[in-house]
């Protein structure tokens, strides 16, 4: 039914014997040695060759191991199975992208599940995806017909030689249940299966290029199965349970499997895909060699071995035949104790002191280059550029290792696009979705930047046309210009209100101004307006005609549209309204101080500026007043009281 990789089965007659003849080699046994060292049976073998699997799930075993535990095989898969991902985009109908949005990120979490994917895919060189629709087990009684969902009938049936012996709630019948398997449609409960290459088994024909799938099932679910733990019978299929009762496999309808391979050369395996760790497995197993000397070495050679002894102090002296060597030794021990506690401690002895020192010359040992050389066989055997793993890779145009695995990128982006299509296409037939367009975002190299602002300088030249630019950065140019043209008439929306509020304002401020001027006019012949009626402005007045003082003497501050449009021609004279106005404040404030100031309140809230020369003419006043003279003095208000002719006589 499957074919195998025979690695290392070679015929005899390759090896140097012959069939029945006295050479024949056992793999494995390295009994054989002569003078030459090992003997192996064909001049191409090295010792790498006697380990090397036998069998393709052996591989498969190999493969594994590898991911798990060497870190540049799991660096490289990793990259390769992540890097090339981009986000899924739907276009169609809102109300179904929204459907297909929501089951790519709440339900399958389909990113995740394409890393996975693009895992085994790497690692073993094959993938292999089912989907699986939700599902209710029903309980069925043989005798009255009635059933109902398993779950809903705990305690009622029992699990005995892998069938379920249901107690009818209805008729009491007590006898085997009819199970069947209930199709849901809801997209909650549809999941995404990866399944294990190890367990799956393939039957490739040649001749007509067909491929049928089994599936054997792991032993711990065959297991469970057959205890009958209630959360794995009632949710298992029944064409699992049935398979785990007769110990069989099962095989795959047509269309239910979806196979990603890697390509490899037409021969025995041409229907499984060749694992990307496979061409370097003997180079892995000789870099696991050069660690295993590096560990001996690090444990033997490293922390080196001090030896202290007795050294003659002239040539006449001998320590070993004047000294007791025991009391000696002792009192060496007691001194290395002593500078132990306290590594400022001196010791003081008779007799000067050798050492030696063994071991230590590991650094110099190190096969830290050796290990760099062969890493980077490994890398480059699994078909990726040095930089992507170790770091510093940069893009050009020249460069072929990067021009192939952008090519690389590409196919796997094609293959993952095929199973794209094959998942939500299957789940909208079953959901009685339409169909939408699935793409992904264009991918491209982080350092396709050169390039990028290449065609942005032939685009500010006018060789190449806004459309092109924006497909190069995978952007849509009618989108585009819909959002250019949005955000153009928000702008001019925003500068239409900003101007109406500014044309507002400044016709409030003058008709402040104008109420004011004709409010001043009014208190110069006499006569105080009635004020306008309200939410209406008042009408503008003209100054009335005449000269008055001249405006010399006004501070900038004061210099307003209201001063400058009386002016020496014609109309009232500021200076003249400010002077009246500091009169009728001086005033004000010596009979009604509070009234005074609340005037003086309304003068800055309204015009400010007619306020500033109304009180530096009021300071003016006060610095020019003299308590001395009688003439500044102010006349008294109130008249004294009169004599009656009464008192008068008297």
């Amino acid at each position: 039914m499957v074919s195998s990789f025979n690695f290392g089965q070679f015929p005899r007659e390759a090896a140097g014997g012959s069939a029945g003849g006295q050479d024949d080699f056992r793999w494995g046994n390295l009994s054989s040695l002569g003078r030459g060292g090992t003997r192996y049976p064909n001049p191409f073998f090295d010792g790498a060759n006697m380990y090397m699997p036998k069998s393709l799930k052996e591989l498969f075993g190999w493969c594994r191991y590898y991911f798990l535990t060497n870190p540049l095989v799991n660096a490289v898969c990793y990259k390769m199975a992540s890097y090339p991902i981009t986000e899924l985009q739907f276009d169609g109908d809102p109300s179904v992208v929204k459907k297909y949005n929501h089951l790519r990120d709440k339900v399958l979490d389909f990113r995740q599940f394409l890393v996975g994917v693009g895992l085994d895919y790497q690692c073993y060189g094959n993938a292999f995806v089912s989907i699986h629709f939700p599902t209710i087990k029903f309980l069925y009684c043989k005798k009255c017909g009635k059933g109902a969902p398993a779950r809903e009938l705990k305690g009622k049936w029992r699990w005995r030689n892998m069938k379920f012996i249901l107690t009818c709630p209805r008729c009491g019948n007590y006898d085997e249940a009819k199970q069947v398997d209930v199709l849901q449609k809801n997209p909650m409960g549809i999941k995404l299966i990866r399944w294990n290459p190890e367990r799956i088994e393939l039957e490739y024909i040649e001749e007509t290029g067909e491929t049928n799938y089994y599936y054997r099932m792991a032993p711990q679910t065959s297991n469970k199965i057959g205890l009958g733990k209630p959360g794995t019978v009632e949710g298992m299929p029944a064409v699992f349970i049935e398979a785990a009762r007769k110990k069989m496999g099962l095989k795959f309808a047509k269309g239910q499997v979806f196979h990603l391979k890697r390509p490899t050369i037409s021969g025995r395996d041409q229907g499984w895909g060749m694992p990307r760790i496979l061409p370097v497995l003997k180079d892995s197993y000789y870099l696991q060699i050069l660690k295993k000397g590096q560990e001996m070495i690090a444990r033997e050679h490293i922390t080196p071995m001090r030896v202290i002894f007795p050294q003659p102090g002239s040539g006449s002296s001998d320590p070993y035949t004047t000294i007791p060597l025991a009391s000696w030794k002792t009192k060496i021990e007691e001194e290395i104790v002593r500078w132990r506690r306290d590594p400022n401690y001196i010791p003081v002895l008779p007799l000067p002191i050798g050492h030696q020192i063994i071991g230590g010359q590991g650094r110099a040992m190190v096969l830290h280059q050796e290990h760099r050389v062969w890493a980077e066989h490994i890398v480059a055997g699994m078909h990726t550029p040095q930089e992507f793993i170790f770091g510093g890779v940069s893009y050009s145009g020249t460069s072929v290792s990067m021009r192939n695995l952008e090519n690389e990128f590409l196919n796997y982006r094609e293959d993952m696009r095929g199973l794209t299509d094959w998942v939500y296409d299957s789940i909208g037939w079953f959901m009685g979705w339409p169909r939408v367009n699935k793409k992904y975002r264009p991918f491209r190299m982080a350092d396709d930047l050169q390039r990028v602002m290449l065609y942005f300088q032939m685009n500010q030249a006018g060789k190449l046309s806004d459309r092109t630019l924006l497909s190069e950065l995978g952007l849509d140019h009618a989108r585009e210009g819909e959002l250019k043209r949005a955000e153009s008439r928000q702008q001019l929306e925003d500068q239409r209100r900003m101007q109406v509020a500014g044309a507002a304002a400044q016709a409030e401020a003058q008709a402040v101004g104008q109420r004011f001027m004709q409010a001043s006019q009014s208190d110069m012949v006499g006569g105080t307006p009635a004020p306008p009626p309200d939410g209406q402005m008042a009408p503008p007045s003209l100054p009335p005609p005449g000269g008055g003082p001249p405006a010399e003497g006004i501070p900038l501050e004061a210099q307003s549209q209201v001063n400058m449009a009386s002016g020496a021609g014609g109309g009232q004279n500021i200076l003249h309204l400010a002077k009246r106005k500091a009169h009728e404040i001086e005033k004000l404030m010596e009979s009604d101080p509070e009234q005074a100031q609340a005037h003086i309140t309304k003068l800055k809230n309204e015009v400010p500026q007619f306020l500033a020369l109304v009180l530096q003419i009021l300071r003016g006043k006060q610095q020019t007043r003299d308590p001395l003279n009688a003439q500044q003095m102010p006349l008294p208000e109130q008249k004294p009281p009169r004599r009656t002719a009464e008192k008068a006589l008297v």
